[in-house]
């Protein structure tokens, strides 16, 4: 159940991420007049690293008798929220020291 919770607060963190981005990229957009296209792969890569980060983080802050307060859910939503950044950056990283998609 702990982990469940955690899987589903990384993505709703991240589900707030993207509402963000989607506010930013509508107001470009417009400012523009321009388009963009939905990207669905990225949305839905996003998606499993803000979860990722989510599980992440619930192991690390895991003590055995783990409290779930408001605050811990705070911090699963904030890590994926910014947990999948952290995650992308570190495969942008590695993919770049292997020579793969430069």
């Amino acid at each position: 159940t702990y982990l469940v919770l955690a899987f589903g607060l990384g993505i709703a963190g991240q589900l707030v991420r993207v509402a963000v981005g989607f506010k930013k990229m509508h107001d470009k957009n417009l400012a523009e007049n321009v388009k963009t296209k939905f990207d669905h792969k990225k949305f839905w890569t996003s998606i499993v690293l803000g979860a990722m980060a989510g599980l992440i983080t619930a192991i690390a802050k895991w003590k055995g008798d783990s409290q779930i307060d408001p605050e811990f859910i705070f911090t699963l939503m904030a890590a994926g929220y910014a947990g999948s950044d952290i995650i992308e950056g570190l495969i942008e990283n590695g993919a770049k020291k292997q020579g793969i998609g430069t």
